[in-house]
Order: structure tokens, then sequence, then C-alpha cells
């Protein structure tokens, strides 16, 4: 994360330089971790755009990106779909009824990729 440094600390310091050591490290590892999930977010976007079912274009089109909470330590982002949000679940899984329409899976693959990624991020810029 950062470059290495030696501290001398008296044993009556211990503690409270151990608290505020980590205090540090926690912050600094938040950052990161904010960082990576906005940029995967945005990645699980662009490839839902580009690997959605694609009729009229519309649905396609229409993946975005929410902030759900940001706070101390949780960072939460939802990607959804805000011009057909029904559709999701038909597209993905397929239907039954009068005119059946076969599966096709766009949303799995993405999340499966983003779940990967975002592992794979965080532990390489913890390791820096």
């Amino acid at each position: 994360m950062g470059k290495e440094e030696t501290i001398t600390i008296s044993a009556n310091n211990l503690s409270s330089t151990m608290k505020k050591l980590l205090k540090q490290y926690g912050n600094e590892v938040n950052e990161v971790c904010r960082e990576v999930i906005k940029d995967v977010a945005q990645e699980t976007t662009k490839q839902l755009k580009s690997t959605s079912p694609v009729r009229t274009g519309k649905y396609a089109k229409g993946w975005a990106l929410k902030p759900m909470k940001v706070s101390g330590m949780l960072t939460e982002y939802v990607v959804y779909n805000k011009k057909a949000p029904g559709l999701t679940h038909l597209l993905e899984h397929g239907h039954g009824g009068k005119s059946p329409a076969s599966a096709k899976p766009h949303i799995k693959p993405a999340e499966d990729f983003s779940i990967a990624e975002l592992e794979r991020r965080i532990r390489e810029e913890l390791e820096q």
C-alpha cells in the first residue's frame, strides 16, 4: 500500500500508537476498496450494455449504475436496468406460455466477472 516506515515507541505508548496505525491502515484499505468497487461496477455496466440481447436496443442501453450506500466502511453500487427492469428476469431465464422464449444469459456472466475482478483487484492493490 505505502512505503514501509520504522517508528520507535515506548511501552507506555504502544497501545495508542497501535490504535492510530490500525486506524490509518483501515482508512487506506477503505479508500482502495471504494475506488475498486466503483471501477468494477462501471465495467460491469458497460459489459451488460454490450452483451445484452438486442431487439430495439432500449433494453441494452438501459443499464445504469446507482450508489446505494457510501459510509465510513461501506460502499455499495447497484447495477440495474432503468428502461426495462421487468425484462431482466425473463431474458436471463427465458419463459413459457403461448410464445415461449429461450434463456439468454447475460446477467450471470457479468456478475461472475464482477465478483472475480473485485477480488483480484483488491488483492492486487493491497499487496502493493
